[in-house]
């Protein structure tokens, strides 16, 4: 699980810039970066707005899934024995 939210950080990491060089969602690999962040973007696109012209979306998501990934190691790593050096 925490492997699959860093990997989901990093496209959507990799989506700014990709939105600055391929503004069109439609064309190049921001057509697949958009495809994957666009369902979780645009519901808190829509809560904060675009205050200044900023789209804060991205730095939400990506605050959320650091937030939610702390959580899950923490909770796996409370579960796991002191001889698990994978979960810590």
């Amino acid at each position: 699980m925490a492997e699959a939210l860093a990997l989901y950080a990093l496209v959507t990491a990799l989506d700014v810039p990709a939105a600055w060089a391929w503004p069109d969602p439609r064309r190049g690999p921001r057509r697949l970066t958009h495809a994957l962040t666009e369902p979780v973007q645009r519901p808190i696109r829509r809560l904060l707005g675009r205050p200044g012209g900023w789209d804060l979306a991205p730095l939400a998501v990506l605050a959320l899934l650091a937030a939610t990934r702390w959580a899950w190691l923490a909770w796996a790593g409370g579960l796991a024995s002191m001889h698990t050096p994978y979960l810590r």
